[in-house]
């Protein structure tokens, strides 16, 4: 049995708990935001009820919060005066894609009417920075003593590395991520868009196929099986890097063009090729607006010649002109930046993303386990495509 010190000591602990809690959560609120109940902190904390009202008590009295009889408790005027942080890697907003401007655009409207406001700052680019790092190596010297020493709400990060990532983790500060290693991270499903793409083409009675651009291994094992499942037969396809041109310029800048040379050895007049596939997918829309291109100056009719189907972010205009032509697997990017808000609206508040949020099952390099939300992609097959396939059958 423990003497009357220790369990002292165990209250005191456990009120100190709840006291952090509530005081990260008030850090991170708007003013006036309703904050847990008194009950929730209990189930919460797994303490008395004596233990949580003692850490409001001390919060009440320096002035972080207030109570409101019959209604709960709230953060007091002015407890945060503090910005929100949207970190944007430099290479990716100087690509030649519109989805990061389309991204960021979307936060910025989101935000609008925030008090404090949103503050954007690009990052200097290095994908793999060497081990130890520091964040100082791709943030100004300002930026990177601010997130150490708390001075924004929360931080959006977007292409953001190691160095960068584990400054914000170190710093303790609300984190949401896209395309990076963030503790809370969108993912764009690809492997399901493959899926589906196939499936559409299968539907239009495609019987061969070709891959391009797959995000990763597992895309093309997915490829492969879907293809199974479909009784269908693959193509390879080559993939044609451009002339040497520009070789200043980040390779990824120049997907489209690798996108139109890979077209033209495909089914240009000195293809290789001994089977040329029925339809072709693709899960990047700027190498699918260069590989567009080719197939136009070819003479290739997309929708009747061949079947394309590629992913297509819903909101940029970069396979606009084709969009009667081709089957769209569309991502939204403004439903990217919701969730995003909507998970950094649940961290303020201390508390988890909604359900969407999966635990992964592997951990951060040095930051534990994260979770992640998949952002599913829905299909638009045009009707022009539907019907010149029954008047070719008939």
């Amino acid at each position: 049995m423990g003497t009357p010190s220790s369990s002292s000591a165990r209250s005191s602990g456990k009120s100190e708990r709840v006291f952090e809690h509530l005081s990260r959560v008030v850090e991170n609120a708007e003013p006036n935001t309703r904050l847990p109940s008194v009950r929730a902190l209990m189930t919460r904390f797994a303490v008395s009820q004596a233990t949580v009202t003692a850490a409001i008590y001390r919060l009440e009295q320096e002035g972080a919060l207030y109570r409101r009889q019959g209604s709960g408790i709230y953060s007091s005027p002015g407890a945060n005066s503090r910005p929100l942080l949207l970190l944007v890697d430099g290479d990716s907003a100087l690509g030649p894609s519109s989805f990061w401007c389309i991204l960021v655009k979307a936060l910025q409207d989101l935000y609008a009417d925030h008090p404090n406001g949103l503050e954007i700052h690009f990052t200097r680019s290095m994908p793999y920075p060497s081990p130890g790092e520091p964040a100082e190596s791709f943030l100004s010297l300002r930026l990177a003593e601010a997130i150490r020493n708390r001075k924004y709400s929360g931080v959006f990060s977007v292409c953001q590395n190691d160095a960068v990532l584990n400054a914000i983790r170190e710093a303790d500060l609300p984190s949401v991520g896209f395309a990076c290693a963030a503790r809370y991270q969108i993912h764009m499903a690809y492997l399901e868009a493959c899926q589906l793409a196939i499936s559409a083409l299968a539907a239009l009675d495609c019987k061969s196929l070709g891959l391009y651009k797959p995000i990763h291994a597992t895309s093309r094992e997915v490829f492969m099986a879907s293809l199974r499942a479909h009784g269908l037969t693959e193509v390879a396809l080559p993939v044609v890097d451009p002339p040497p041109l520009f070789r200043h310029v980040a390779a990824f800048h120049r997907i489209a063009e690798q996108g139109y040379w890979s077209a033209m050895a495909a089914f240009g007049p000195d293809s290789e090729l001994k089977q040329r596939p029925e339809g072709i997918v693709i899960l990047d829309d700027m190498f699918a607006q260069g590989y567009l291109s080719a197939l136009q100056r070819l003479g290739i009719r997309v929708g009747r010649d061949l079947q394309v189907a590629s992913t297509v972010n819903a909101e940029s205009p970069s396979l606009l002109a084709w969009e009667e032509q081709i089957v769209s697997v569309r991502f939204s990017v403004l439903e990217i930046a919701t969730v995003m808000h909507t998970a950094m609206d649940a961290l303020q508040q201390g508390e988890e993303p909604a359900d969407s949020w999966e635990q992964a099952t592997w951990n951060l390099e040095t930051g534990g386990l994260f979770r992640v939300a998949m952002l599913i992609p829905k299909v638009y097959v045009p009707e022009a495509i539907r019907q010149c396939i029954n008047t070719i059958k008939h």
